[in-house]
């Protein structure tokens, strides 16, 4: 078992783990699928933010976007440095988030910019900690263009 400095250390040195796994299981996923990386996207529910930088900024291989739904983005200080790919991510947040506190968007949406990830942030005035139609409709209208974007080479957007 791998001993942290301390509760903040400890996640980010979980979501370095859960990382390496999610990278694992979308080279399977795509390899068993015969697709490449590029028609891969990541829309994480729970603490979506945290699931982005724990799998597709440490990926060799862009996936084509991320969409993430209310969600902070721990052990930010750490992820200019770690990010290995930049695919387009979509934040959504509702302002009347009581689980994740709202102003946890645009600190993520900072974070990822500072690093050179393109980040669309959507506020959806009255809604909870919840997904709605609204939010499901921006969610489909941005996978559907991060996946006819046309690519070079490397899989990345042009």
């Amino acid at each position: 078992m791998v001993q942290h400095a301390g509760p903040r250390a400890g996640k980010v040195a979980g979501l370095r783990e859960a990382g390496a796994i999610l990278d694992r299981f979308f080279d399977d996923l795509l390899a068993s699928r015969r697709n490449p990386a590029e028609s891969a996207v990541a829309a994480p529910c729970e603490n979506p933010a945290s699931a982005r930088r724990a799998s597709s900024s440490w990926r060799q291989t862009q996936i084509a976007g991320i969409v993430a739904f209310s969600g902070a983005l721990p052990g930010a200080e750490g992820l200019q440095s770690d990010v290995r790919s930049k695919p387009p991510v979509l934040l959504v947040h509702g302002v009347a988030d009581n689980a994740v506190p709202f102003q946890s968007m645009a600190n993520a949406k900072a974070t990822l910019e500072a690093a050179g990830v393109p980040v669309a942030a959507v506020a959806r005035p009255g809604l909870g900690h919840a997904i709605d139609d609204a939010v499901i409709a921006l969610a489909a209208e941005f996978l559907l263009d991060v996946l006819k974007a046309p690519r070079d080479g490397t899989g990345v957007a042009v």
